[in-house]
Formats: C-alpha cells, sequence, structure tokens
C-alpha cells in the first residue's frame, strides 16, 4: 500500500432546506472552514480537507459537527431549516492517480415538490459562524430551542428544561448565568414564569394554591428572545469565544410586568 494511502480526497453535500427558503442559481460561497476548503454552489458543497483521512468516516467525523453549528447559526440567523448538509458521497483515492487518467464522479440531483408558499430567495449561501460550535449542551439547548419555535404551545416547558440543562452543565444558575454572561435575574425569571404560568395544556408544572394564569403576548415574546440568546451565548461559549455584553432586563426589552424593582 502507498504512503498517504488510502486518503479521502473531498466530501460532497446537497444543501437542503426547508421550502420557505431559496437559494439563487447564481448562489456561490467558497472558503475554509476548521480544516477544510470549501465551495458551495448548484446546491452542492464540496470540502477539500488539508490534513490526511484515511477514510469517509474519519473524515465526517471532523467536519459534521461544525456543519451542525453553520446549520444552527443560520437557523437562529434566517429561520428554521434555512440551511441544512445532506452527505452525499466521498471520493476516496487509494493509491496516487495514474498519469493521464481522469476520473469523472457524478453526483446525483434532487428535485422536491412544493406546494406554494411565502419563499424566501437568498442571492449568497450563509458563511459558517467564527464565533458559533456546537458541543452536546449546545446540542441539547438548541433542539429544545426549535421545538419551542416550532410548537409555541411548549414553550414553557421547553424552556425548563433549558434551564435544567444550564444547571446540569454548569453546577448551578448562577454559575451559568456568569459563565454565560446573562444576569441570574433574568434566568430566575424564566424559570420562575416556567414553573408557575400557563394553562391547559401548556402547564409544565400544577403547584397547590399557585393561581394558573395565560401569559401575555409580550412575556411569551420576552421568552423566546431570552431563549435564543441563551443558545448564542452557549455556542459562543463553546467556540471560546467572546461572549459579549451583559444580558438583562433592559438589554432584553422586557416587559413591564415581570421586571423587578429595581429594575435591574
Amino acid at each position: 500500500m502507498e504512503a498517504g494511502y488510502p486518503r479521502v480526497v473531498d466530501l460532497t453535500y446537497r444543501v437542503v432546506s426547508a421550502s420557505s427558503h431559496r437559494y439563487s442559481e447564481t448562489a456561490e460561497l467558497v472558503g475554509n472552514h476548521h480544516g477544510f476548503r470549501f465551495k458551495i454552489a448548484d446546491a452542492v458543497a464540496t470540502f477539500l480537507p488539508s490534513a490526511h483521512f484515511p477514510s469517509d468516516a474519519d473524515a465526517r467525523a471532523a467536519l459534521e459537527p461544525p456543519l451542525r453549528a453553520w446549520e444552527l447559526d443560520a437557523e437562529l440567523k434566517h429561520g428554521i431549516a434555512a440551511l441544512k448538509f445532506a452527505f452525499l458521497a466521498a471520493h476516496t483515492e487509494h493509491s496516487p492517480p495514474q498519469p493521464g487518467v481522469v476520473t469523472l464522479r457524478g453526483v446525483a440531483s434532487m428535485a422536491v415538490a412544493e406546494q406554494l408558499r411565502m419563499v424566501v430567495t437568498y442571492r449568497s449561501y450563509p458563511p459558517p459562524p467564527l464565533d458559533f460550535a456546537i458541543d452536546d449542551c449546545v446540542q441539547d439547548i438548541a433542539e429544545q430551542y426549535s421545538r419551542a419555535t416550532q410548537a409555541p404551545h411548549t414553550l414553557l416547558k421547553n424552556a425548563y428544561a433549558i434551564l435544567a440543562r444550564l444547571n446540569f452543565e454548569y453546577g448551578s444558575h448562577s454559575k451559568a448565568a456568569d459563565a454565560l454572561g446573562i444576569s441570574s435575574a433574568v434566568l430566575k425569571e424564566v424559570q420562575k414564569l416556567a414553573s408557575n404560568r400557563g394553562t391547559d395544556a401548556e402547564v409544565r408544572k400544577f403547584t397547590a394554591n399557585v393561581p394558573r394564569m395565560p401569559l401575555t403576548e409580550q412575556e411569551r415574546s420576552w421568552i423566546a428572545r431570552v431563549l435564543e440568546i441563551i443558545v448564542r451565548r452557549t455556542g459562543a461559549v463553546a467556540a471560546k469565544a467572546r461572549r459579549g455584553e451583559l444580558v438583562t432586563f433592559d438589554t432584553t426589552s422586557a416587559p413591564q410586568t415581570i421586571r423587578p424593582k429595581s429594575g435591574s
């Protein structure tokens, strides 16, 4: 066997998205991301590794966590399933190419029938994030956030689950607040609303002598805004990036109904 072989030459992915998102035929993006040179055009993404990978499994294990972070960053900026990478093929050389021999590789095409609906067309593909990464904690929180976004009646239950995951990851809410740069009072207020508010199927927890009240639209929007910030901040921590300014009731435009008297 030749030294340095087999080696993965490139990985190819189909770029897919929800039917409400579309990329123009001229959209194109080239660059470098986590040790891979890439080009995206015609809804096909090709990644060329700068390091040696003897198998496609090894190459995909290195590439796909950054791709998941890329997808999540696009979701936060543009909406659910704005950008997804679906693996198509890997090109692996088992020996040096023979001089004068050209290998032709094809990529399967895909057509999707869809109903008429509002579609956003982008002139370019979202670039990979520089200050956002994904790990087990980010993945868990992002899934809960996506569920809350897609099914608003689950907001309180998913908000509580997110806070529980933070508590597990950092040891306490106060430690999580310090690590993420979010006021501890903000996290406590989200937990309070998740535990004590909501009616019917939205209720997360029934507590004796606690009257159930539905969330106002302002309160609901504020909780969703804080959950999005939590996803962004945990992703920044995973990427070892700067966390940004302290998140408070003021910076999140919290409604007066939930602000503490001190306004902190």
